[in-house]
Formats: C-alpha cells, structure tokens, sequence
C-alpha cells in the first residue's frame, strides 16, 4: 500500500509539473505574439510610408502625412524619415528634426540591409525615453542606399502588455532585446537572474 502511494503521488507531481510547464509555454507564448504583433503594425506602418512619394523625396507634405500615420497609434513614439547620411529630415514629432542618428547601430545596420532592421533598446535623442526603433532601408532607382523611414516603439508598452496577460502564480516573464536589455518584466527582482 505504501509503495502504490508512494508511485501515485510520484506520478500525480510529475502530471502537475507538466500541467505547469505547458501553462507557462502557453503564457509565454501569448505575450511574445502580443509583442510581435506591435512590431508587425510597425512594419506596415513603415512600409505604406515608404512607398509614398512627398515621404521617400522628403518634400512637399511630408511631415504631415507621417503626422497623419501616427492618430491613434500610441505605443510609437515617432515615425520619421532619415536621409542616406543619418538625419531626421521629416519626422510625425517635429522635435526631432535635425537629429543625426548616423553613428547608432540600427542606422549602420539598415544601411546594408535587404528588408526591416529592429533595434535594441536606446534612449530616444528627441524624448529621452527609452525605445525600440525599427527602420526600413530605401533605396534609389539604382540601387543605392537613400535613407530610411524610422519609427520608434515607447519600451513602456512592452510592459502594458505583458500586465494583460497574467501568468500562473509564482512565475516570471521577461521581455529583453537581443543584446540583454530587459524590456519588460513582473518580477524586477528576479529578471535579472533569468
């Protein structure tokens, strides 16, 4: 009798850690989606940009039409378009303009890319927050490096999201960049071990 309860209560623990662990895959992957999807509507955002003329020539109503791009979108911070030498030439934040991102890693990445390059955390020149930025490279009729059009995602936002999905109790979520930076988390006490 006590060998078959012994094997039970093995065999209950072993259901349960494995109830456990499939929860947690499941809250884990729930929140990454809610995340990607931002970025997703990021990449639309920028390519539907990109492809609008007074945008990629920098001329005429451009600072408008990126303006006009960012109602009701709040968890960006910005949408800009970038010269082939690094600066904010038309921006939805007209604060921005003028800025020179020409020495930061996404800027130098984009330069050479075939598709979207997402950044890792940095503070923001124009706000001083803390955000992902996101740009898509645009090139000439001949193939050359035109610039790029940017916009930013307020890193706060990774945060509200990662609040509307609970989690079982006890476990801990973090949302960090390719380089380590944490994002997001429930637990600021713990993330940094994780």
């Amino acid at each position: 009798i006590v060998a078959v309860s012994l094997y039970q209560g093995v065999e209950r623990v072993k259901r349960d850690s494995a109830d456990i662990r499939a929860q947690l895959i499941q809250s884990a992957r729930t929140t990454a989606a809610t995340e990607q999807e931002v970025l997703n509507a990021g990449e639309q955002i920028l390519r539907a940009m990109g492809s609008l003329q007074d945008v990629r020539d920098m001329s005429g109503n451009c600072d408008n039409i990126l303006a006009d791009a960012m109602i009701g979108v709040s968890y960006f911070t910005n949408l800009s378009r970038i010269d082939s030498h690094g600066t904010l030439v038309c921006s939805a934040v007209p604060l921005s303009k003028g800025i020179n991102v020409a020495k930061l890693p996404i800027f130098n990445a984009v330069k050479t890319a075939k598709g979207v390059v997402v950044g890792t955390r940095s503070i923001s020149p124009a706000s001083g927050r803390p955000v992902i930025g996101t740009q898509l490279p645009l090139l000439k009729p001949d193939g050359s490096f035109d610039g790029s059009v940017a916009i930013t995602l307020d890193v706060q936002w990774f945060g509200y999201l990662l609040r509307t999905h609970p989690l079982p109790k006890g476990a801990v979520a973090v949302i960090y960049d390719r380089n380590g930076a944490i994002l997001a988390t429930n637990d600021p006490k713990v993330a940094p071990a994780i």
